[in-house]
């Protein structure tokens, strides 16, 4: 063998190594995988490649004006239901505020309840027509359901057989009332406020304030129910129990809220309300 055709195969031999190589082939030998970028540019004038580089730069902000404006139109929507939902909501609560003083006055036999039940049937219509804007949408109808029953049901009877029997059937209302507030509030996002803030508030005048608020009429009406059976002689010793039960709960809700509240104005070191705190001209 010659000494050229040994040189040839040498040359033959390491092409074909470098093209095993690079492992595209001779496209993307010199620039690997900018290869199709440097070879377009190359092909291009001035105006176009300062349009692809504007558009290399453009784009990552219009995408990110994208998430933007979505996440905020999230917050807008979650807000117009938290609206909504605080819309349902004082509905409900004027709707149970009724009830509790149709609840009392029917303890009394000689009290006319056409004028309470007129106010039940106004405050009622309005909270039927906020379960047929926001019912669907936020899962109310089984809770609205139950509510329509005992609203129906007391409506065509509000006293029954002794006092005992009428005030529990007005409590299955309030408990009606009270589901249907506690799905408004998860439905509407008020439940799931992000704000620590705005939550609290929210658990305090929806949840938690208009129970507490129940728990002290129950015990207002089971003492008037009490004194009624009293005289007929109906008071049953289950209901002397739950009246128990509940003043002993109500005394140790009251005495938690208030040791809560000693303990946080110590842990903030609030000053005590005195008459030296007030000053006068």
């Amino acid at each position: 063998m010659s000494i050229s055709t040994a040189a040839a195969l040498a040359v033959t031999g390491a092409s074909t190594a470098a093209d095993r190589g690079s492992g595209f082939g001779d496209f993307f030998r010199y620039h690997g995988w900018l290869s199709p970028g440097i070879r377009l540019f190359r092909c291009i004038g001035f105006p176009a490649k300062a349009a692809w580089i504007s558009t290399a730069f453009v784009l990552p902000l219009v995408v990110m004006l994208v998430l933007l404006a979505n996440g905020s139109m999230q917050q807008v929507s979650s807000t117009q239901s938290e609206r909504a939902g605080v819309e349902y909501a004082r509905t409900l609560l004027l709707l149970e505020k009724v009830v509790q003083f149709r609840r009392s006055a029917a303890g009394f036999p000689d009290v006319d309840l056409a004028e309470h039940q007129q106010r039940v049937k106004a405050a009622f219509e309005a909270v039927q027509a906020q379960q047929e804007t926001h019912g669907k949408a936020w899962g109310l109808d089984e809770a609205y359901a139950e509510l329509l029953k005992f609203h129906e049901a007391i409506l065509q009877q509000p006293r029954r057989a002794n006092p005992v029997a009428t005030f529990e059937a007005h409590v299955e209302y309030t408990q009606a009332i009270a589901a249907l507030m506690s799905a408004v509030a998860d439905g509407s996002q008020l439940a799931l406020d992000p704000d620590l803030d705005t939550h609290h508030l929210m658990n305090v005048a929806v949840l938690r304030g208009p129970r507490f608020a129940e728990s002290t009429a129950r015990i207002r009406g089971i003492s008037v129910t009490a004194l009624a059976a009293k005289e007929t002689q109906q008071l049953s010793p289950a209901s002397r129990d739950l009246l128990r039960g509940w003043l002993s709960t109500a005394t140790l809700q009251t005495m938690s809220r208030t040791h809560s509240n000693v303990r946080w104005r110590q842990r903030l070191k609030w000053p005590r309300w005195s008459t030296s705190n007030v000053s006068t001209n």
